[in-house]
Protein backbone atom coordinates (compact mmCIF):
# COMPACT_ATOMS: atom_id res chain seq x y z
CA UNK A 1 0.00 0.00 0.00
CA UNK A 2 1.32 3.44 -0.91
CA UNK A 3 1.92 5.92 1.86
CA UNK A 4 2.02 8.83 -0.58
CA UNK A 5 -1.05 10.85 -1.48
CA UNK A 6 -2.44 10.83 -4.99
CA UNK A 7 -1.30 14.45 -5.45
CA UNK A 8 2.24 13.51 -4.36
CA UNK A 9 2.26 10.61 -6.80
CA UNK A 10 1.12 12.91 -9.62
CA UNK A 11 3.93 15.36 -8.79
CA UNK A 12 6.42 12.47 -8.98
CA UNK A 13 4.86 11.24 -12.24
CA UNK A 14 5.22 14.75 -13.70
CA UNK A 15 8.89 14.82 -12.67
CA UNK A 16 9.51 11.31 -14.04
CA UNK A 17 7.91 12.07 -17.39
CA UNK A 18 9.33 15.55 -17.97
CA UNK A 19 12.49 15.82 -15.86
CA UNK A 20 11.02 18.96 -14.29
CA UNK A 21 9.12 19.77 -11.12
CA UNK A 22 5.44 20.54 -11.61
CA UNK A 23 4.63 24.20 -11.09
CA UNK A 24 2.23 25.44 -8.43
CA UNK A 25 -0.55 25.92 -10.99
CA UNK A 26 -0.25 22.31 -12.17
CA UNK A 27 -0.24 20.97 -8.62
CA UNK A 28 -3.24 23.14 -7.74
CA UNK A 29 -5.11 21.76 -10.76
CA UNK A 30 -4.29 18.17 -9.76
CA UNK A 31 -5.17 18.75 -6.11
CA UNK A 32 -8.51 20.31 -7.11
CA UNK A 33 -9.25 17.39 -9.45
CA UNK A 34 -8.54 14.86 -6.67
CA UNK A 35 -10.91 16.71 -4.33
CA UNK A 36 -13.61 17.53 -6.89
CA UNK A 37 -13.78 13.90 -8.02
CA UNK A 38 -14.04 12.51 -4.50
CA UNK A 39 -10.73 10.66 -4.58
CA UNK A 40 -9.19 12.11 -1.42
CA UNK A 41 -11.53 10.83 1.27
CA UNK A 42 -11.28 7.97 1.73
CA UNK A 43 -8.04 7.49 -0.22
CA UNK A 44 -8.25 4.82 -2.92
CA UNK A 45 -5.46 2.34 -2.16
CA UNK A 46 -5.89 0.64 -5.53
CA UNK A 47 -5.32 3.95 -7.32
CA UNK A 48 -2.19 4.91 -5.39
CA UNK A 49 -0.88 1.33 -5.76
CA UNK A 50 -1.45 1.56 -9.52
CA UNK A 51 0.65 4.72 -9.83
CA UNK A 52 3.28 3.38 -7.42
CA UNK A 53 3.74 0.45 -9.81
CA UNK A 54 3.99 2.74 -12.86
CA UNK A 55 6.59 4.94 -11.15
CA UNK A 56 8.61 1.91 -9.98
CA UNK A 57 8.33 0.38 -13.47
CA UNK A 58 6.94 -2.71 -11.79
CA UNK A 59 4.30 -5.08 -13.13
CA UNK A 60 1.16 -5.38 -11.06
CA UNK A 61 -2.15 -7.12 -11.37
CA UNK A 62 -4.54 -8.09 -12.39
CA UNK A 63 -5.91 -6.38 -9.29
CA UNK A 64 -9.63 -5.98 -8.68
CA UNK A 65 -11.21 -2.82 -7.31
CA UNK A 66 -14.82 -1.79 -6.73
CA UNK A 67 -16.96 0.61 -8.69
CA UNK A 68 -16.65 3.03 -5.78
CA UNK A 69 -18.46 6.20 -6.75
CA UNK A 70 -15.39 8.43 -7.13
CA UNK A 71 -15.10 9.83 -10.62
CA UNK A 72 -11.71 8.42 -11.44
CA UNK A 73 -12.31 8.71 -15.19
CA UNK A 74 -12.68 12.48 -14.93
CA UNK A 75 -9.57 12.64 -12.75
CA UNK A 76 -7.56 10.67 -15.33
CA UNK A 77 -8.76 12.98 -18.09
CA UNK A 78 -7.95 16.14 -16.12
CA UNK A 79 -4.58 14.93 -14.79
CA UNK A 80 -3.43 13.57 -18.16
CA UNK A 81 -4.26 16.97 -19.63
CA UNK A 82 -1.72 18.74 -17.39
CA UNK A 83 0.96 16.02 -17.17
CA UNK A 84 2.90 15.85 -20.45
CA UNK A 85 3.74 12.32 -21.57
CA UNK A 86 0.61 10.67 -20.11
CA UNK A 87 -1.47 9.30 -22.96
CA UNK A 88 -5.06 8.32 -22.19
CA UNK A 89 -7.43 6.26 -24.33
CA UNK A 90 -10.80 5.82 -22.58
CA UNK A 91 -13.16 3.57 -24.52
CA UNK A 92 -15.84 3.30 -21.83
CA UNK A 93 -15.53 -0.42 -21.08
CA UNK A 94 -11.75 -0.21 -20.90
CA UNK A 95 -9.01 2.39 -20.49
CA UNK A 96 -5.43 2.32 -21.73
CA UNK A 97 -2.95 4.70 -20.14
CA UNK A 98 0.55 4.81 -21.60
CA UNK A 99 3.65 6.50 -20.27
CA UNK A 100 6.21 6.18 -23.10
CA UNK A 101 9.03 7.93 -21.21
CA UNK A 102 8.76 5.21 -18.56
CA UNK A 103 8.01 2.40 -21.01
CA UNK A 104 4.92 1.50 -18.97
CA UNK A 105 1.21 1.08 -19.59
CA UNK A 106 -1.92 0.48 -17.55
CA UNK A 107 -4.95 -1.43 -18.81
CA UNK A 108 -8.18 -0.93 -16.86
CA UNK A 109 -11.32 -2.98 -17.39
CA UNK A 110 -14.62 -1.66 -16.12
CA UNK A 111 -16.28 -5.02 -16.80
CA UNK A 112 -14.34 -7.40 -14.55
CA UNK A 113 -15.87 -9.92 -12.17
CA UNK A 114 -14.94 -10.98 -8.67
CA UNK A 115 -14.38 -14.72 -8.09
CA UNK A 116 -17.98 -14.96 -6.85
CA UNK A 117 -19.36 -13.27 -9.98
CA UNK A 118 -19.99 -9.69 -8.80
CA UNK A 119 -19.17 -6.80 -11.11
CA UNK A 120 -16.04 -4.78 -10.42
CA UNK A 121 -13.10 -3.22 -12.22
CA UNK A 122 -9.54 -4.46 -12.67
CA UNK A 123 -6.17 -3.10 -13.72
CA UNK A 124 -2.89 -4.48 -14.98
CA UNK A 125 0.36 -2.48 -15.01
CA UNK A 126 3.17 -3.62 -17.26
CA UNK A 127 5.74 -2.68 -19.87
CA UNK A 128 4.60 -1.18 -23.15
CA UNK A 129 4.84 -3.59 -26.07
CA UNK A 130 7.97 -3.24 -28.17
Amino acid sequence: MSERTLTELMAELYRSLTGLDAGCGTLDTIRASVQDNGLDSPPRDWLTNLFDAVLARRTAGPDLFPHDGGDVATFWLEASGVIPGWQLDDQGEWVLMTFPALGMQVRVSREALTPDGHGCCSYVVGPMPA
